[in-house]
């Protein structure tokens, strides 16, 4: 499936490039053809941008210099900014999977965190017991953290429908 026209949102710039990616890698789109299809996938408005650049003789090599492009212009200002916090108010209220997977999203707009400070805050979301249990089986990554706060669920809804 091609990808959705991209208009210029902000929030919808990093889809694209996903969705663009992918429909290359998936269609086998051979690289001297990606940035003319790119172009197609832009709005009217957007297209007369990449020409007016061309005109200039300020083109594009190709997909990835394009790519880039979009993406410094079209970033959210303060998405890093924006995740932290939502990475610090977020709570496990349902179940850990659920957490994990919310978790792992802002994650990935948080550039050049620490891995350590991704498990203390991945920690800190936790409900008391799986925090304590998850927390003393001192966890160095976030994935593992995760693979142990998904256990101590486990082991905790076990340990209670035994009691």
């Amino acid at each position: 499936k091609q990808p959705d026209e991209f208009t210029g949102r902000r929030d919808t710039v990093e889809r694209f490039i996903t969705d663009t990616n992918d429909y290359f890698t998936n269609a086998n789109v051979a690289p001297h053809r990606q940035l003319g299809l790119a172009k197609s996938f832009l709005c009217k408005e957007l297209r007369d941008w990449f020409d007016l650049r061309v005109k200039r003789g300020m083109g594009f090599a190709d997909w990835p210099a394009l790519r880039e492009v979009l993406r410094r212009r079209y970033k959210e200002k303060h998405e890093r900014r924006k995740a932290r916090k939502q990475v610090l108010s977020l709570r496990c209220t349902g179940t850990v999977d659920d957490y994990n997977k919310e978790f792992s999203l802002l994650a990935l707009k948080i550039t050049n965190a620490s891995e350590e400070d991704l498990v203390e805050d991945y920690i800190e979301g936790l409900p008391p017991g799986i925090m304590y249990e998850t927390d003393r089986m001192e966890p160095a990554t976030l994935d593992e953290a995760m693979e142990k706060a998904l256990d101590s669920e486990i082991w905790l809804k076990q340990a209670s429908s035994r009691s």
